[in-house]
């Protein structure tokens, strides 16, 4: 359902989609989207070893239930691109849903969590630094030592709001993308895929 939301099929596109399912399933070699194949599985396979990379990196620190859900959610966002990509790689163009639905819950697991982070930064943040660190930010930054508290949580904060600019701007571009594509390939006119698609 979320997936139709999506990536809506039009009102009389279905006997047209079906036909173009047809036509890629009969004839991969002839898939017009493999150059959208290889884009998402590359940008599936970086999103989950990304997250998952992550995931292994917080073993050593302080347990986050945040820390868990931004990590998994973005980890399944990225299997579910790989799915899509599979998919668009047999020509099937039910991939690009896949693909676009990713792309949502990406943005949507980054959001959430960037938001939780900023309002729940401690404000003694800082005092998770090493002596070494915390010396280091006060001469870099020649102030005193009872700013470095301040300095550090307005750099999280930032640090979050920057996510979801990036991750605004990155998965939107990417969801355009990929709906683009499915609008070329399926004519609701004739109902034939377009040859120039890559």
């Amino acid at each position: 359902m979320i997936a139709e939301a999506v990536l809506p099929q039009g009102g009389c596109g279905g006997l047209e989609k079906r036909r173009t399912d047809h036509l890629l399933r009969e004839n991969p070699a002839s898939n017009p989207l493999s150059a959208t194949a290889w884009i998402s599985g590359l940008n599936g396979c970086s999103v989950t070893g990304v997250a998952v990379l992550a995931l292994l990196l917080l073993l050593p620190f302080r347990f986050s239930w945040l820390g868990l859900f931004g990590g998994a959610s973005i980890a399944l966002s990225g299997f579910v691109e790989v799915l899509g990509h599979r998919k668009i790689k047999a020509g099937d163009p039910e991939g690009l849903r896949l693909a676009a639905l990713s792309q949502v819950m990406v943005f949507a697991s980054i959001f959430i969590y960037s938001i939780c982070q900023y309002w729940l930064i401690d404000p003694a943040a800082a005092d998770l630094l090493s002596p070494e660190v915390r010396r280091f930010l006060v001469d870099l930054y020649r102030i005193e030592p009872y700013l470095l508290d301040e300095l550090v949580s307005s750099a999280l904060r930032m640090t979050a709001v920057s996510l979801v600019v990036a991750s605004l701007i990155y998965q939107g571009s990417m969801l355009l993308y990929y709906r683009r594509k499915q609008k070329q390939l399926i004519r609701p006119e004739t109902g034939s895929a377009s040859p120039h698609i890559s």
